[in-house]
């Protein structure tokens, strides 16, 4: 399945992602679309046929109940970004622009979630993404794309030979419903992306 997400560029959100006014005032001579869209991939699966078919870190299940189905999904801001991207000359101009649009991932993250939790009748999900703990690494990415090979391609996503995203203003990940976590003192793992103390909250 795929999605598009509309999304709005205010200065609101351009003065968000950057530190100074400044800068700022750098950022506004680059010509940046104000309405851009996030295409994301996605799918529905359960979480038993997951495990059987790939080797995937199990870190982030084993403290769970009530987890039956999980969403895998890839989101994108498409090759136009990696274009302008390319384009700037600066590598400040490049950290710049790359801030602004993460930003606009995670709005595109909030409505996504939103957006699933209504499709699916389901509630508190939130997003586990490769690379944010060593028991979850960026090889994680190459699982998603095989339960989204037809979907990821005709959105021209690739995985580069590090197992980074291409177009780089991209992002993926496995929406699931984390209420039920456990005490998380029984675990060893310090950097886990669920542990409260270091959890990334996409509320929206």
């Amino acid at each position: 399945m795929i999605c598009s997400i509309p999304l709005s560029l205010d200065d609101n959100k351009v003065k968000k992602a950057v530190l100074n006014i400044k800068a700022y005032d750098t950022l506004s001579s680059i010509l940046i679309p104000q309405n851009m869209q996030a295409d994301i991939c996605y799918t529905a699966i359960q979480i038993d046929f997951m495990l059987k078919k790939f080797k995937i870190p199990d870190l982030f299940l084993k403290n769970m109940t009530n987890l039956d189905i999980i969403y895998p999904f890839i989101m994108t801001l498409g090759n136009n970004s990696q274009t302008l991207y390319n384009s700037l000359q600066k590598t400040e101009d490049q950290f710049l622009l790359g801030k602004v649009f993460s930003l606009l991932l995670d709005d595109a993250m909030a409505i996504f979630k939103i957006f699933i939790e209504s499709k699916f009748n389901t509630l508190n999900l939130l997003p586990l993404c490769p690379g944010f703990s060593p028991s979850f690494p960026l090889e994680v990415q190459t699982h998603i794309f095989d339960f989204l090979k037809e979907e990821s391609s005709r959105l021209e996503l690739t995985l580069t030979e590090s197992f980074s995203l291409f177009p780089i203003f991209s992002l993926s990940g496995f929406l699931g419903n984390w209420s039920e976590l456990k005490d998380c003192s029984s675990c060893n793992e310090k950097f886990c992306y669920l542990n409260k103390s270091y959890c990334i909250n996409y509320e929206g």
